[in-house]
Order: structure tokens, then C-alpha cells, then sequence
């Protein structure tokens, strides 16, 4: 009786595969194939759900095509698109496409926003543009502060933060200021250096006082990032569900000294409006004073504290990681890197012209490959009208959730060489320091000029249209500032090179997340002599 029941199952989605797969083969219809599968019903729902962005990206490397296709869950189906024309299109400033939908998705789930909160959020998106109060809060003050004139006291302000803490480690390590001071694991001390400088340059020194676990509980929640997306209950990931709690906590009492600092200080005009200790920088001022005009309680503001804790870290500290990674493990590229910032210091001032470093070819190369590379980047879309045109083959319904896996549209050799040949001189799944970089004719002399042209939807780590990431020019600046500080002004070199290079994760195993190394990297450092 058992075996028959188990055979019974099998040939149901014996014949689901078969039929499906049928259908994806030989697809007539306007709307996009959807990918074979084995259950019924259910369709790709267990594999999502044990692993989706490792399901995702196998699944993307073995469509092999540009050809849009979905992927569902019982009803619910997500269109995966890999055609740059196709991205090109949802991309669009239109009212066709929003991500406002996903948005909220976020909060209620990753960000534990209370439903007051997100009905207000999606309250004020149905206004008219000019009425609403959001778009300041979620997107026009980080360009006012983080473009521009704006962006260099900011990024000034992580660089001598940041030579600070790096200063502060080395000491507690050697004592004596003296001699080698050995990383167990390169990644995690990044990752505390990073995220650390990050939170005190943007919101005072203050918001890590009485909270030494501020990092680990953090980093804790972003790893777990799929799982409250998908809304997996407390009881199947406690740690981050506790993790998240105590940061919540955390952002609610730093919010109190914050409201009570400014009702003190501001009578006396005593706060710094470009940065202050406790209140942090203009960026966080203006965030603070346009929510204080909302009808947010503390819970929807400590989650608001969270979600830009998550926009800051999330991407730039393992991005930093790898850059610095992988000018270790190739001494001539760390000798060239090491060239360039050193024609970026003032010994007057002791001091890296941030502007013009960020702006080396080299340096913006250098950084551009590794968020190419080392950045699981994946962004969607909602279709609001009736249907979206695609061309002249495909369309798609209202209410279709679309997909974009900027991380393997990096890794799309076929895409890279019709947009520019050049670039794929190396393997895409190899990473190569000079892939941006292009030679120049000035008069009689050649010299090296960065570019992206050309490669427009090939290249989307930081997503597109008008939901494109604000800061991504901050965090080119604070990537190169660190390693700036770290390769001119201390030695630093991985223990077992070779260790290390085993420890490189297969990039196309993965749609999104934090690409991170798969086993710890041992290092040291010193001071250099001055």
C-alpha cells in the first residue's frame, strides 16, 4: 500500500515535469513561459522556500536565454528577466512600473514596521507627487546630502573615522603599538570596522554607546535577510527574531536621547548642523526633523532607524571586504593601488584629497569590479497598469511581480560582448582589477580613462530608473577611503595566500545575500614607519 502511494506521487509529478516542460518548450502564448517544474500546484514553492536565492540563480544559469520566464508558487508567479531591452523597458519613469509594493513588503517584514505606519506609507503614495511627504524621507534628502558639494564633508567624515578605529584596534591588538597584530578573520574585522564607522559618521558617536553587540546582532539580521522576506515565523530563526528585537529596542531608546538632546540644545542653538556627537550628521538631522512631522510613533521610527542601518551596510561593507581581499592577494595590483593614493596624500595635512581619489581610474575600476562581482544585487518591480509591452513578442499582466538578478546580468558573457567586447578579455567569473578601464590618446601621450559606456542593464548593482540607489556615490567614496587608509598606511598581508584563494565563493551560486567567503581568512597587520 505504501509503495503504492509513493508511486502514485511519482508519476503525478512525473507527468507534471513532462507537462510543464512541454509547455516551456514549445510556449506560443504573449505572456512568458513559465520554468518546468516537478509538484503540482505548489510549482517552485519547496525550493524557494529551502533556498531561494541559490534555486534562482541555478535556475537563471540554466535558462540560458534571454527569453522572460516565470517562476510560481502556487498562484502566485515572479517574471525573471535577463534581456537588457526588457530591463531597459521596467526601468522606465513611468506610472506603468513601482516598487513602492515591494517597499512596503520590506517593512512589514524585514523591518517589523507596525501596520499604521505602512498604511501611511502607501496613504501618501497615492497622493498627488507634490503632496507627498515619504519621497523626501525614502529618497530626496539622501541625494541632497549624498551628491554633490554635499557628498565630501560625509565622506571626510568616514575617513578620519575610520583612521581612527583602525588606529583604536591596532592599539588594543599590539599594546605597544609595535609589531604584527593577527586577524583571525579578515571579513569579520572589516565588518565590525566598516559598519561601525559607518553608524558613528552618519548618526554620532552616540548610537553604539551601551551596545557592544550592535554588529553581531545587525549582521545577524541581515543574514536572515530571505527568510523575513518570506515571513518564516520566530520559531524557525529565534536568533534573528531576537537579534532584530534588540536593535528595535536599541533605535527606540537612542530616539528618546535624540528628541531630548534637541529640545535642550536647539534652545541654545549648541548643534552642530554638519555633525554632532549625539544627533550625527546633516543627513540624519534632515531625516529626524521630516519624521518628526509624520504621524509615525517610535516603533515605525526605531524600524525607519533600521531599514537606513540596513541601506547604509548592507552591500558597502562586503563590497570593501573584497576589494581589499583581492588587492592581497595580487601584489602587483596592491603596489599600483598603493601608487595611485600616494599621489592623492598631503603630508601638510596629512590627508587623502578624498574627490580626486574616488575619481582615479584605477580606484573607481578597482571598486567597480568588485560590486560587479562580489555584490548579490537583486531588485523588482510591480506591473500597475493593465499590461506592460515587453517587445514585440512579449507582455505582461497587471499585479506581475519582475525580477532583475543584477548579480548573474554581470556574468552574462553573450551581454557583455554585444555591449563591449573589451571588457570580456578576462572571464566575467574572474576578477579583473582593469575591466573598466580604457586607453585614451591626450596629444602624444596614452593614459587610462574609467568608463561604463555602453553597458548599460549589464551593469545594475545598485539598481535603475528612478529607484536607483542614492548613495551609491557615497559608498564608492568610503570604499576607497578604506582602503586608502589600510594599504598606504599599514602593512597588511594574508597569512596563507593560497588558503585564501580557496575561500572565494563560486559567484553564480547565488541570486542575492551577502557574498561573503566561505571559510574564515587569516591575516595580519602593522603600522608602517613613518
Amino acid at each position: 500500500m505504501f509503495l503504492n502511494v509513493i508511486f502514485s506521487v511519482f508519476v503525478v509529478c512525473l507527468v507534471t515535469r513532462v507537462w510543464t516542460g512541454y509547455a516551456y518548450y514549445h510556449h506560443r502564448g504573449k505572456e512568458p513561459p513559465t520554468f518546468p517544474y516537478w509538484i503540482p500546484v505548489l510549482g517552485h514553492g519547496a525550493s524557494l522556500l529551502h533556498n531561494g536565492s541559490r534555486f534562482l540563480a541555478v535556475t537563471f544559469k540554466s535558462h540560458g536565454t534571454t527569453t522572460p520566464f516565470f517562476v510560481k508558487t502556487g498562484s502566485f508567479k515572479t517574471l525573471i528577466l535577463s534581456d537588457p531591452i526588457h530591463i531597459r523597458r521596467i526601468l522606465r519613469d513611468n506610472n506603468d512600473i513601482s516598487a513602492e509594493k515591494h517597499l512596503y513588503r520590506l517593512y512589514e517584514t524585514m523591518l517589523g514596521s507596525p501596520a499604521d505606519a505602512v498604511a501611511f506609507y502607501q496613504k501618501d503614495k497615492s497622493l498627488p507627487k507634490q503632496e507627498q511627504t515619504t519621497a523626501f524621507l525614502h529618497s530626496e534628502v539622501f541625494k541632497q546630502k549624498l551628491f554633490g558639494p554635499a557628498l565630501i564633508p560625509i565622506s571626510e567624515r568616514f575617513l578620519s573615522t575610520f583612521r581612527q578605529n583602525v588606529l583604536t584596534t591596532y592599539i588594543i591588538g599590539t599594546v605597544t603599538m609595535k609589531g604584527w597584530m593577527d586577524i583571525p578573520d579578515l571579513y569579520d574585522f572589516m565588518e565590525h570596522l566598516m559598519t561601525r564607522t559607518l553608524m558613528e559618521t552618519i548618526c554620532g558617536t552616540m548610537i553604539l554607546e551601551g551596545y557592544p553587540g550592535f554588529v553581531t546582532d545587525f549582521w545577524a539580521v541581515v543574514e536572515r535577510f530571505e527568510g523575513f522576506i518570506k515571513g518564516v515565523p520566530r520559531i524557525f530563526m529565534p536568533g534573528a527574531y531576537l537579534a532584530r528585537g534588540r536593535l528595535l529596542r536599541h533605535f527606540r531608546q537612542w530616539g528618546r536621547r535624540v528628541k531630548k538632546h534637541h529640545e535642550i540644545r536647539n534652545s541654545k542653538a549648541m548643534i552642530d548642523p554638519d555633525w554632532d556627537h549625539i544627533v550625527g550628521s546633516s543627513l540624519l538631522q534632515e531625516r529626524e526633523k521630516a519624521l518628526s512631522q509624520m504621524p509615525l510613533n517610535e516603533d515605525a521610527r526605531a524600524s525607519e532607524m533600521l531599514g537606513m542601518t540596513l541601506a547604509a551596510n548592507g552591500n558597502v561593507v562586503p563590497t570593501t571586504f573584497w576589494c581589499i581581499f583581492e588587492a592581497l592577494l595580487d601584489p602587483k595590483l596592491r603596489d599600483d593601488l598603493s601608487g595611485v593614493i600616494k599621489q592623492h596624500y598631503n603630508p601638510d595635512t596629512k590627508g587623502y584629497d578624498i574627490t580626486q581619489l574616488s575619481s582615479a581610474p584605477h580606484m573607481q575600476s578597482m571598486h567597480a569590479e568588485a560590486t560587479r562581482l562580489r555584490n548579490a544585487a537583486t531588485f523588482s518591480r510591480f506591473v500597475e497598469t493593465e499590461s506592460v509591452t515587453l517587445d514585440d513578442r512579449y507582455s505582461v499582466l497587471k499585479d506581475t511581480t519582475v525580477l532583475v538578478m543584477a548579480h548573474h546580468l554581470g556574468l552574462r558573457t553573450e551581454s557583455w560582448e554585444e555591449a563591449r567586447p573589451g571588457t570580456t578579455e578576462k572571464p566575467l567569473d574572474v576578477f579583473w582589477a582593469q575591466r573598466f578601464l580604457v586607453s585614451e590618446n591626450t596629444g602624444d601621450k596614452t593614459k587610462e580613462k574609467f568608463t561604463t559606456s555602453r553597458l548599460g542593464a549589464c551593469l545594475l548593482p545598485f539598481g535603475g530608473g528612478s529607484h536607483k540607489c542614492p548613495g551609491r556615490h557615497f559608498a564608492k567614496n568610503i570604499g576607497i577611503a578604506a582602503m586608502a587608509i589600510l594599504l598606504d598606511e599599514y602593512e597588511i598581508e594574508l597569512q596563507n595566500p593560497e588558503s585564501a584563494r580557496g575561500a572565494t565563493p563560486k559567484v553564480e551560486d547565488m541570486a542575492f545575500g551577502v557574498v561573503k567567503p566561505t571559510r574564515k581568512v587569516a591575516a595580519r597587520i602593522r603600522m608602517r614607519d613613518t
